[in-house]
């Protein structure tokens, strides 16, 4: 009885290599695919900001278009710095250039509007 049978003997299960190394691969997938979340909604929060600011832009110029109003005007809504701008078109007096530019808080361009105008 001094000798242990097969079955007595009790193994340690241990990792092998490759087993190791297909876990790290697993760890390494999940943390490249949490990054790439994180990565996209950053990137959403500034493509809203950019669709909130065309959206401004574009309101601003039907604005100008209704009331009639063309002058130069500078606004703040939200945290959007809007201003809009009219110049004259080669020379001819009916004809004006209207420009409608947003910029966020930092003063960097967002949203740019330009278009013609006939001014009677």
């Amino acid at each position: 009885m001094g000798l242990l049978n097969n079955r007595e003997i009790h193994r340690c299960h241990a990792f092998t290599l490759i087993e190791s190394v297909v876990a790290i691969i697993v760890v390494m997938i999940c943390f490249w695919l949490s990054t790439m979340i994180y990565v996209n909604i950053t990137r959403s929060d500034a493509r809203m900001d950019r669709l909130k600011s065309f959206s401004e832009v574009r309101q601003q110029a039907v604005e100008t278009h209704r009331q009639k109003c063309y002058f130069d005007e500078e606004t703040t809504v939200d945290s959007l710095y809007i201003k809009k701008v009219i110049e004259p078109y080669q020379n001819d007096p009916n004809l004006k250039i209207l420009s409608i530019e947003a910029q966020n808080s930092k003063k960097k361009k967002i949203a740019v509007y330009k278009q013609i105008i006939i001014v009677p």
